[in-house]
């Protein structure tokens, strides 16, 4: 039979739980049919293995060639000669090595003494897996590694071949699990062969009295030099560096949070929280997350953790304390498959959006639970069938974008999960394989993706800006460079924080994305021609409503005769640069003077135009006003005379209000001798 997907699932989780905190499914015992020993062949000699890597905070360890990839999920670590071997829907010619470890006495307390005490006992734990993936297993055989005792079986499928070997090495089970195409597996079990011979146990040291608590330091900073962030965006990049305290095991999902502060999920210390220059905040979870996969931050600075671990999702406050727990394993609407939740989202009301993709031997079946932040189910929100999304994010109407690796681009779904459209496809001739996606709050896409950088995107599929590249296959990246991005975060003013899970070169980077202007003009242009088309029956409702109006009421602090505000109303009406009674003018030609706007219908505003026709450039400050008078300052600036253009628009753009505005304060100052600077017409745009 084919090998079907989740063998690619196979792949790349390791089959984690067992290497995870999240214990094994209640498999059904076979029992193997015994056979002689096999007599040990001779190491290779022709192999050359001259890297190595440790799991079990260094108490295992084996080498491997100089050149290979490692990536490490949990205690898990994955070696593969070439990056496409971790991404390949089917094993592929060159060997795919996992190893991942667990404690035997935390297998105790969940299977019992009897089944970690016995070799068949473990093997039968890891066996069901690969049997439903489609692989047919041999029998049994005896086995020793470096000394412990083990036993491995060989399996086949179409096309394809492996073994997995399961060793008993107190206090830890380890297994290995090595896969290739079915021509090149002779010459890869040599290389197996080869590394399993290098592989070393070193006994735990001694526990310390009393033990000493966990300190996590500051990871190392690189920062850009001002010919970097100028030519390429390389802000500054945390970890990646050599010491244990101040490395990340598995940078995995990124937030921006209140205060200019990064969220990371990390597998062994939970979250990591950093200031926006890359210093470290403070780290909290770490006793009450199993596995961080995801985190999302609220308005109020809560933190929401998708723990792959415990398969729930965990809440905190500002202040790290644990406030809830709620999901878990099971087919209950409010539950999750044994691989979820990965993923979360926050909807502008505050509900969470958790992504549920359940795997098995046929098919993948994804769906998005959302909470109240409470934890208290709401719905469960079915996606279209046949894809396996890695990541999700929410714009600010209410759509979800599904980063699919398999899909080519993104996959943009209503808040109901009817595919809507596919985003980006058309950035490479096959596409793009996005590993991670955030959206900020003007609705603008940002995708990390694995070979093709970073991008950004506008709702109506314009490519905006493009930074990063990816790292030379077993090198440290250099800065800019990404090996396995899993993780981005739309953190303002075109900066995204961005983590990259590549085994020890594990980090996070900050990069500035440039927009062009012509391409920002297009999407704009786009975005207006969405909003404004007629609606045909039978055709898709337009998912993002542009509304744009000019004031229809308005106030002044004062008005020279014959110039009053209501001048400032509708739309712009004075065609040339001069003084014109159409136009507001103060009393005063040279005081410090406010003029207020009122629009017909409030809306979660995006930006302001003012529309000046003489001695334009002394606007000093702009403030939107909400319907509770709440003022939000989005511009500031030094008055001073502008010449050219006349007549001028100032144009005003800022992230996405958060409450529906319908009134806008201008503050004009004149004071440095403006002898009149005269406003014609005032446009405010926004999403209803």
């Amino acid at each position: 039979m084919p090998i079907p997907n989740c063998i690619r699932l196979l792949c790349l989780l390791g089959l984690l739980l067992l290497a995870g905190c999240a214990g094994l499914p209640p498999f059904a015992v076979a029992t193997p049919t015994p056979e002689p020993p096999p007599t040990a062949a001779p190491s290779p000699t022709a192999i050359t293995l001259n890297a190595s890597a440790s799991l079990a905070g260094g108490e295992i360890r084996l080498n491997y060639p100089v050149g290979w990839l490692t990536r490490s999920i949990s205690n898990t670590l994955i070696f593969a000669a070439e990056p496409e071997l971790f991404n390949a829907p089917n094993p592929g010619p060159g060997l795919l090595l996992q190893v991942d470890v667990s404690y035997l006495p935390q297998l105790e307390s969940w299977y019992g003494i009897e089944t970690v005490n016995s070799l068949d006992g473990l093997f039968d734990l890891s066996r069901n897996q690969p049997e439903q993936a489609g692989y047919i297993l041999g029998s049994t055989q005896p086995i020793s590694v470096s000394g412990a005792s083990g036993i491995y079986a060989d399996m086949r499928s179409e096309g394809a071949a492996a073994r997995l070997i399961v060793v008993r090495k107190p206090p830890y089970v380890v297994r290995f699990l090595a896969q290739s195409a079915e021509p090149t597996w002779a010459e890869n079990l040599a290389l197996l062969d080869a590394m399993l011979a290098s592989v070393s146990f070193f006994e735990p040291l001694p526990t310390p009295t009393p033990t000493p608590e966990p300190v996590v330091v500051q990871p190392p900073v690189l920062r850009a030099s001002a010919a970097e962030a100028a030519a390429q965006g390389f802000v500054l990049r945390v970890g990646g560096g050599d010491n244990a305290a101040g490395r990340f095991v598995a940078a995995r999902g990124i937030a921006a949070g209140p205060n200019n502060r990064i969220y990371l999920a990390e597998s062994s210390q939970g979250v990591w929280v950093f200031a926006n220059d890359g210093t470290l905040q403070t780290v909290f979870g770490s006793e009450e997350l199993l596995d961080a996969f995801d985190v999302a931050v609220a308005t109020n600075g809560d933190v929401y953790v998708a723990d792959y671990g415990s398969n729930t999702i965990v809440h905190f406050d500002a202040d790290g304390t644990l406030l809830n727990r709620w999901g878990g394993t099971g087919d209950a609407p409010e539950q999750f498959g044994a691989l979820a939740p990965q993923r979360l989202a926050l909807g502008r009301d505050g509900t969470v959006y958790a992504l549920d993709t359940r795997t098995d031997s046929i098919t993948n079946t994804s769906s998005i639970v959302r909470f109240r932040a409470t934890g208290d189910f709401i719905e469960r929100i079915a996606l279209p069938a046949g894809i396996a999304p890695v990541d999700l994010a929410l714009d600010p109407v209410g759509n979800i974008y599904l980063a699919d690796t398999a899909a080519n681009g993104i996959i943009k779904v209503s808040g109901s999960g009817q595919e809507i459209a596919r985003l980006g496809t058309q950035i490479a001739e096959n596409g793009i394989v996005a590993g991670a996606i955030d959206t900020d709050r003007q609705g603008y896409l940002y995708v990390a993706t694995w070979g093709a950088g970073l991008l950004k995107l506008s709702a109506e599929n314009v490519l905006l800006a493009t930074a990063g590249s990816t790292a030379a296959s077993g090198q440290q990246p250099n800065a800019g460079e990404f090996s396995l991005p899993v993780g981005i975060a739309a953190a303002g003013g075109d900066v995204v924080w961005v983590s990259d899970n590549s085994g020890e070169y594990s980090a996070v980077t900050a990069m500035r994305l440039f927009t062009s202007a012509q391409l920002q003009a297009t999407a704009d242009a786009q975005a207006t021609v969405v909003a404004v088309q007629e609606i045909q029956p039978g055709t898709p409702v337009p998912d993002r409503s542009l509304v744009r109006q000019w004031a229809n009421r308005a106030a002044a602090s004062s008005a020279y005769e014959g110039y009053p505000p209501e001048n400032a109303t509708g739309a712009p009406n004075v065609s040339t640069c001069g003084d014109s009674q159409r136009a507001w003018a103060s009393a005063d030609p040279n005081g410090l003077e406010t003029l207020t706007v009122q629009f017909a219908k409030p809306v979660y505003a995006l930006g302001v135009n003012i529309h000046q026709n003489f001695n334009p450039g002394f606007v000093s400050t702009v403030e939107l006003l909400d319907r509770a008078g709440q003022a939000t300052i989005v511009y500031t600036a030094q008055p001073k005379l502008i010449s050219e253009p006349c007549p001028y628009v100032l144009e005003i753009k800022f992230d996405l209000s958060e409450e529906p505005i319908d009134t806008v304060r201008i503050t004009l100052d004149q004071r440095t001798g403006a002898n009149w600077s005269e406003i014609d017409a005032v446009e405010l745009f926004g999403l209803e």
